[in-house]
């Protein structure tokens, strides 16, 4: 007999959210150290910013152009955006995208991919404190406030033990501004929820 799955099967099914999440953090894991990467494997220097802008405008502007495609070519039609969000998909764009990741590949030659990691992902628990001061709903609890301080120490431990002070130490242009990366992220999250 054969097995009939609908396409809500994926995203309310237990073990295939698991996999979808896991699946996701490995690659969103793997982004920074992809874009060291590319940088390098396209010759692109710490002092070239402009050409650093360039390779980030070309991702992104693929990612874009699939982003629209894929669905228009499910659909069989154009899909424009919602009128009543435009403007606040506009501030987003700029603000989560262009901002955060111009702060992101301009900071990468200055530090390695794996402190850049580490760093951009603390912001996922500076979301859960401000969601406390955002949304009535989504107050701090005793389990959220240990997961917090549990996995913001095994981001600090895994960091500091990635540069030893007598190795390298922290850099404005570096760690400083890919926190500041980090942080345009935290502070557009409330504006996704809106939007959404």
């Amino acid at each position: 007999m054969k097995a009939v799955y609908s396409k809500s099967f994926l995203f309310t099914n237990r073990l295939s959210v698991m996999f979808i999440a896991v699946l996701c953090t490995a690659l969103w894991g793997n982004m920074i150290p992809a874009i060291s990467v590319g940088l390098s494997l396209m010759g692109v220097v710490q002092s070239d910013i402009a050409s650093q802008i360039l390779f980030a405008g070309l991702c992104f502007t693929l990612s874009g152009v699939f982003t629209l495609l894929i669905p228009c070519a499910k659909s069989g039609r154009i899909i424009l955006p919602n009128q009543n969000v435009f403007w606040d998909t506009v501030l987003l764009g700029f603000v989560q995208t262009f901002l955060q990741y111009i702060l992101l590949y301009i900071s990468l030659p200055y530090t390695s991919g794996f402190n850049a990691s580490i760093i951009s992902s603390s912001g996922t628990f500076f979301i859960i404190i401000l969601s406390h001061f955002v949304y009535k709903n989504d107050r701090m609890d005793f389990y959220k406030i240990l997961g917090c301080i549990l996995g913001l120490s095994g981001a600090i431990l895994l960091n500091f033990n990635s540069f030893s002070l007598t190795k390298s130490s922290f850099t404005f242009r570096g760690e400083g501004v890919i926190f500041l990366s980090t942080l345009t992220f935290v502070f557009t999250t409330p504006l996704c929820k809106k939007i959404s």
